[in-house]
């Protein structure tokens, strides 16, 4: 991605800055940064390493990612102020990004989207970045990419986001839920979790299916063969392993759902990422 055209940062009124990681201004508790991972690398938000490969979308409140030293990290600072009213009235329709906009928060907040290099996600990204580096600024054009790319990531984040490598908007409830079971995905059960959160398991079956759209057994699958996929991209496990380390019982079971959701076999997964993603 060219950013020749970027005018040089400094901290003036702007509401909106792209550039290279660390490059940026600090944001503050409300700003929003957007960052981009051509090529696998590792950042981190605090205390917090995150594992990217190329492709991803990592959308991060209230805090800054910092990246290695050779990385070279595309990211773009949107300050509180570039988010007004219509903005916000546009969002009402995209429930991750209206909450993750509004809801304030104590820690930094984090999406991690896994997506391609080949996915319309990133191609939509390209075009907002390069949209923010033109001279002269148009903050109209950049509201509107900003909003297309926020419209394309709620509508594909049940099978992008990564729960378990997002920080989860834990002053709601199904936040709080969903984290819990990123973090005890292995050998949770629909009863064991809603004993943790003082829930009958029938009225807290109806319930997590209201919050979350899908129901618990579908999302706990979802979460075990996210994590199944990062172990298959980021280790040389063997695939055996993977099965038995993520919580499946039966390896034929985890063999058909896991090409159901993704469309290849676990094998076919890792030669893809071994030999570039998105090529």
């Amino acid at each position: 991605m060219s950013h020749s055209n970027t005018r040089p940062l400094t901290p003036d009124s702007s509401n909106y800055f792209p550039g290279i990681l660390p490059d940026l201004p600090v944001p503050g508790r409300a700003d929003v940064q957007i960052h981009l991972t051509p090529e696998r690398c590792i950042l981190a938000l605090e205390n917090r390493q995150i594992t990217c490969a190329p492709g991803n979308i990592l959308i991060t409140k209230g805090g800054s990612l910092s990246a290695e030293k050779e990385a070279r990290i595309p990211a773009l600072l949107l300050r509180e102020s570039f988010f007004d009213s219509l903005f916000l009235f546009q969002m009402t329709d995209c429930p991750i990004f209206y909450d993750f906009l509004k809801t304030e928060a104590h820690s930094p907040r984090l999406l991690h989207f896994d997506c391609f290099l080949s996915d319309m996600s990133w191609t939509i990204a390209q075009v907002l970045f390069y949209e923010a580096a033109k001279i002269p600024r148009s903050l109209k054009t950049v509201h509107a990419a900003e909003t297309l790319l926020f419209t394309n990531l709620n509508e594909i984040h049940r099978e992008r986001l990564l729960i378990g490598g997002s920080t989860m908007m834990t002053e709601h409830k199904i936040g709080e839920v969903l984290t819990y079971m990123s973090n005890h995905y292995r050998d949770i059960t629909l009863e064991t979790t809603a004993e943790a959160f003082h829930y009958h398991p029938a009225y807290f079956s109806s319930w997590f299916k209201k919050h979350a759209g899908i129901t618990f057994q579908h999302q706990l699958l979802k979460i075990r063969l996210e994590q199944a996929r990062f172990l298959l991209r980021e280790t040389s496990l063997p695939v055996h392993t993977i099965i038995e380390e993520v919580g499946f019982e039966e390896k034929s079971y985890f063999h058909r759902c896991f090409k159901k959701e993704w469309g290849m076999t676990p094998l076919a997964y890792r030669k893809l990422c071994s030999g570039g993603r998105g090529d």
